[in-house]
């Protein structure tokens, strides 16, 4: 009798947050814009598609799905490339009123004259994101967050295993609330701390957030663990490991993702 595959396993594929970067000062975070693999059993699902998609090669056989946090380039960067270079027939799920709405936005971006192949030959399906779906044995729930033209917390549940995305999140009061509800519990939370604790004043507004907050909403919602994403382009490793040495002196279950990082298992 063949088990059942209980893996449930996070990769960062990349993490700095607007453009991609390059150099010495970001070998050790890395300079790919935002993506996740998530192998959760038989499913291969990818949150964001950002320029760290690229370089991963998904196995054969297996259904691929990109869940799409946003519309913004930094998200979508790698996606084109991904899918050609993959021959993948995946499903792209992104937030929008209907499909055809969702596929719509791709094709502003995967069209003449900003890129020769269109959406169409790309081979994908893309679908709007509804609040609540399953993808085979995974539940995903997804709920409006607080950004510039819109962003989902994504979370994602399989076998008793959970793991909650708040990429591009600034923390105002019913954005707040609302991930705190859907992180409840949750093994993992990837949360945006794009700016230094002090910075959200000065930087209101932006779609971000920091460290600290993150903290608090890990705290409160009674998470196990905070991986701090989105690191700004500007940010040095020198600059990223005093911020998160400043975040580990007040929760050792809190660190900042390293592109190439892999979670064994969101659970340990």
């Amino acid at each position: 009798m063949e088990m059942e595959d209980k893996t449930f396993k996070v990769t960062v594929l990349g993490c700095r947050g607007s453009v991609p970067v390059s150099g010495k000062s970001s070998l050790l975070f890395g300079g790919a814009t935002s993506s996740y693999r998530v192998d959760a059993g038989d499913e291969i699902i990818y949150l964001d598609a950002g320029s760290g998609i690229y370089t991963d090669r998904p196995e054969e056989g297996k259904r691929v799905s990109i869940l799409l946090s946003h519309w913004h380039i930094d998200h979508l960067v790698g996606l084109g490339m991904f899918l050609q270079k993959n021959k993948l027939k995946a499903d792209i799920y992104g937030p929008a009123e209907n499909d055809e709405k969702a596929a719509a936005l791709l094709r502003k971006l995967y069209s003449a004259p900003f890129w020769p192949v269109e959406m169409e030959a790309l081979g994908a399906t893309v679908h709007a994101l509804p609040e609540e779906m399953d993808i085979g044995d995974v539940k995903v729930l997804s709920r409006e967050g607080s950004h510039p033209n819109g962003c989902r917390i994504i979370r994602l549940e399989y076998m008793g295993r959970s793991l909650v995305n708040a990429t591009d999140f600034e923390a105002e009061d019913g954005a707040e609330k609302r991930l705190i509800e859907l992180a409840k519990g949750a093994d993992l939370i990837l949360y945006d701390g794009q700016f230094k604790d002090g910075e959200a004043e000065k930087f209101k507004g932006f779609g971000h957030s920091t460290p600290g907050k993150g903290l608090e909403i890990k705290n409160k919602s009674k998470a196990k663990r905070l991986v701090i994403v989105h690191h700004g382009a500007d940010r040095s490793d020198e600059d990223l490991l005093a911020m998160e040495r400043e975040l580990r002196e007040k929760d050792a279950n809190c660190w900042f993702a390293r592109q190439g990082e892999e979670l064994t298992d969101a659970s340990d």
